[in-house]
């Protein structure tokens, strides 16, 4: 119960980090998007994808240990954050030496 109860606290965490851009945008500039919104707003979320992935991760073993052994639930919910990580950290787009996208 206690790993249950720690990756809906992650996913909550990591909800807060992704809606507070929104509501730091709300009280600050309603009407403008200046250079530190965005920086503060990419950190917000960035920071909300780590607890995400995890208490996703986690909560998909525990649910898989239930249908199958704790073994393969193991092994499926490693290639789910492996998957989580290169799609959101590995994938994206580097900037070329001419500062536009690969993509």
């Amino acid at each position: 119960m206690a790993s249950r109860l720690f990756a809906i606290t992650l996913v909550a965490l990591a909800v807060a980090f992704v809606m507070s851009p929104a509501a730091y945008h709300r009280h600050t500039g309603p009407r403008e998007v200046t250079e530190s919104f965005v920086r503060v707003s990419t950190r917000l979320l960035l920071l909300g994808m780590w607890p995400l992935a995890i208490g996703i991760c986690l909560d998909f073993y525990l649910v898989s240990r239930v249908i199958l052994n704790a073994g393969a639930a193991r092994w499926l919910a490693t290639g789910l954050l492996v998957a989580f990580v290169g799609l959101w950290f590995m994938l994206p787009p580097h900037p070329t030496s001419s500062g536009e996208n690969a993509f």
